[in-house]
């Protein structure tokens, strides 16, 4: 049998392909969304936190939906946004989080924060 056609490998494949479980809004940069957050969770961490300034995170509707947008220095406010969720302890980001920088590609591959 070959490792692609292994029971267990075909399981972790479904798993994984799975809808997320809570509803998600597109966080974006500039024109390249880099990933999802669960918007209610999200706002409740971010939206009243003394971190960000009123322009750098913001919700905004879209032809496509809500989506949440990062403005001005993305690095410095994805820091604040990995410091706000550490904070509230949000989904185990304090325990697992090692605080290592990582970088943010848009579609094309150029690292954008």
């Amino acid at each position: 049998m070959k490792l692609l056609d292994s029971p267990w490998l075909k399981q972790l494949h479904a798993s994984v392909n799975q809808p997320p479980l809570l509803p998600r809004e597109p966080l974006v940069i500039g024109d390249a969304v880099i990933g999802s957050v669960v918007s209610d969770a999200f706002c409740a961490v971010v939206k009243n936190n003394d971190l960000f300034s009123s322009d750098e995170l913001t919700q905004v509707q879209t032809s496509q939906g809500l989506s949440w947008r990062i403005s001005g220095n993305a690095t410095a406010v994805l820091q604040k946004v990995a410091d706000a969720l550490r904070c509230a302890r949000y989904a185990r980001v304090a325990e697992q989080w090692r605080d290592e920088p990582l970088a943010v590609l848009d579609a094309t591959g150029q690292q954008i924060a």
